[in-house]
Order: C-alpha cells, then sequence, then structure tokens
C-alpha cells in the first residue's frame, strides 16, 4: 500500500497539486485527509477483526517500521 499523494496521483495521471484540489473542491477534505482516512479505517479493522500482531498489521498496511506505523 502506498501512502502518498504523489503516488495516488501517479496513478490517476495528474498531478499531487490537482489530485488535492479536485478533492478539496468535491469534498471539503484533501487528498492526503482522504488517504489518511482509509489507512486509519484498514488499520481499525484489522485491530478489531484479526489476531495479527501489531507488527503484522503495519508490515500489511505498507509501513516500513513500527516506528512509522506509530506515528
Amino acid at each position: 500500500h502506498r501512502h502518498t499523494v504523489n503516488y495516488y496521483a501517479d496513478q490517476l495521471c495528474l498531478s499531487s497539486k490537482y489530485l488535492s484540489r479536485i478533492c478539496k473542491n468535491e469534498s471539503g477534505r484533501t487528498a492526503l485527509e482522504w488517504i489518511h482516512e482509509y489507512v486509519n479505517q484498514e488499520i481499525s479493522y484489522f485491530l478489531l477483526s484479526s489476531r495479527l500482531s501489531i507488527k503484522e498489521i503495519a508490515n500489511i498496511v505498507g509501513f516500513p517500521n513500527i516506528s512509522a506505523f506509530g506515528k
């Protein structure tokens, strides 16, 4: 999983600035806010519905290490 606006903008063949502006205009939230919400929902799902360790969840959702996951 990627967590950067640049990654998703590249996938959509848009600039990150343009993607954020579209998101903000249509929803009132930036692209980064949407990404953070989605990642948080995914983490919550794993924490509540699995017996995976924190380290395993961090790895599944694409964090390079536990420290980055904790932040």
